[in-house]
């Protein structure tokens, strides 16, 4: 929400540069959730080389921010769908060489070697007992309850010397 605001914070003259608008184009549509426009983007731009860099983490890190999501929402997903929807990958040797580079082969298999269709996404078991931890719960709960009383009291003290200054 704050992004819509930090454009009009830049001065015009950055704002007009071809540079700043491929960037602020690859954010908006990282907002948008337009994954395979967001690779394209940053695959086709033509960057200066200050910026090649940065670009190429920011590539990766998205990349493996889908990752993330993908592993949580799917036990099994289709390559095409992955590759075209979520990953930003033009064939499966690309999808197999990151998965080894980024030691996925342990959580992401695929359901057939010689001709792959799915990748198989194994998921971790949580250890709820570590979760579910009662102290450091409790402590999060009595800073919580001593936030809203310290809310409700501030406002009870507003309204309270709003009635007496009206008397």
């Amino acid at each position: 929400a704050l992004a819509k605001y930090l454009n009009k914070r830049v001065p015009k003259d950055v704002r007009e540069k071809a540079s700043f608008k491929a960037i602020w184009d690859v954010g908006v549509s990282m907002w948008q959730s337009e994954n395979a426009k967001v690779f394209a983007k940053i695959r086709n731009g033509q960057w200066p080389p200050i910026y090649k860099p940065f670009l190429e983490r920011l590539e990766v890190n998205y990349r493996l921010k889908q990752v993330e999501l993908v592993s949580k929402a799917y036990t099994s997903i289709t390559i095409k769908e992955l590759l075209e929807s979520y990953l930003g990958f033009k064939d499966i040797k690309a999808l197999q060489k990151f998965i080894k580079t980024n030691n996925l082969s342990d959580v992401w298999t695929f359901d057939n070697n010689d001709k792959p269709q799915k990748v198989i996404i194994n998921k971790k078991q949580e250890n709820y007992q570590q979760l579910l931890n009662t102290q450091k719960l409790m402590a999060q709960f009595t800073k919580y309850v001593v936030f809203m009383e310290s809310n409700q009291k501030l406002a009870i003290d507003e309204i309270s010397a709003a009635t007496s200054s009206k008397n």
